[in-house]
């Protein structure tokens, strides 16, 4: 999703805001509403943060 949109950057304000006081580099990288990566998109970083977040659910059900 692109922050730059209006719709965006109300839906996601308060994970942007600290975000950007940190001075944190884009693209920036959310699981369930927490800022996982910052400064990188990279399907080998990304996979891993998914399989934790898949296997949480897994567990909590």
């Amino acid at each position: 999703m692109d922050c730059e949109h209006p719709e965006a950057k109300k839906q996601f304000a308060e994970l942007l805001a600290p975000a950007r006081d940190r001075n944190l580099p884009f693209p920036l990288v959310a699981v369930n509403g927490q800022l996982k990566l910052a400064g990188s998109a990279q399907y080998f970083h990304i996979l891993p943060l998914v399989e934790e977040a898949m296997a949480a659910n897994r567990q909590d059900t």
